[in-house]
């Protein structure tokens, strides 16, 4: 585990729950609310190619 790492541990009634999830952000997630713009990819293509 590194420091980006959360450890969340539950009885969920026998036993024990643990779950380990990463508070660190995929570098995906930080672009796609710029990448949504509304536009079709067929659009954007098109702008490109100049037609």
């Amino acid at each position: 585990m590194n420091h980006n790492v959360e450890v969340e541990i539950a009885p969920p009634g026998e036993g024990l729950l643990i779950r380990k999830r990463t508070t660190a952000q995929h570098p995906v997630e930080r672009v796609y609310a710029i990448l949504g713009r509304g536009a079709s990819t067929d659009d954007d293509l098109e702008a490109i190619r100049g037609r």
